[in-house]
């Protein structure tokens, strides 16, 4: 378990990611590691999680603001847990968005949250490489994750991976909203972009 003042109670898939230093740049592999192409996700550390939670006092004298930053996009957005959402074993993934006081729920949980970026990270954004090497990335980095995932997620980002890459040029928000009703219908999740506020 790991140790806070705050005596939040974080996931055991989340203190599993941390011990096998997926949150570690220095690491072989890190948390959704797309080092060919770079992924829209830059995990924190848990020293500095804690770091910006703290330079957010708010949210830790509103229990209804509770958000706990473990991870940034690549625009300065926040991915946090929700602690206020917190019900049994769903903790809820938001992004919190850095120039407004709003947030968009991901996910029900981590795990979801993975498997979400996996597909999402499924289009090929630019043309740094080849569509099979990009391909041949994404899978190098499934064999990497299948240890987070159930086994329902892996056998659909394998189908995914194997077949066509799709380049968000050519698809644009058309694929988003394919890969994002693959996302629901999988999780069941029916609060997926729901917006919440999170402001003083």
């Amino acid at each position: 378990m790991l140790e806070n003042k705050y005596h939040f109670e974080f996931p055991q898939l989340y203190e599993t990611l941390l011990k096998d230093r997926m949150f570690d740049y220095t690491a072989p592999q890190y948390l959704l590691d797309y080092k060919f192409y770079g992924a829209d996700l830059e995990p924190f550390s848990f020293e500095e999680s804690l770091q910006n939670y703290e330079d957010f006092p708010f949210w830790d004298k509103d229990p209804a603001k509770q958000i706990f930053p473990f991870a940034q996009s690549g625009g300065g957005d926040w991915y946090g847990f929700c602690f206020s959402m917190k019900d049994g074993a769903s903790l809820p993934i938001v992004l919190m968005s850095h120039d407004s006081d709003d947030a968009l729920v991901l996910a029900d949980n981590l795990e979801d949250f993975i498997f979400y970026k996996m597909l999402m990270d499924s289009l090929k954004v630019d043309d740094e490489c080849d569509g099979e090497t990009f391909k041949a990335e994404l899978q190098r980095v499934l064999s990497t994750h299948k240890k987070y995932l159930i086994n329902e997620y892996i056998k659909v980002l394998e189908q995914l991976y194997a077949g066509p890459i799709a380049k968000f040029s050519d698809c644009g928000l058309e694929k988003v909203y394919a890969l994002e009703e693959i996302y629901v219908k999988e999780t069941a999740f029916t609060r997926f972009n729901e917006e919440i506020y999170c402001g003083i």
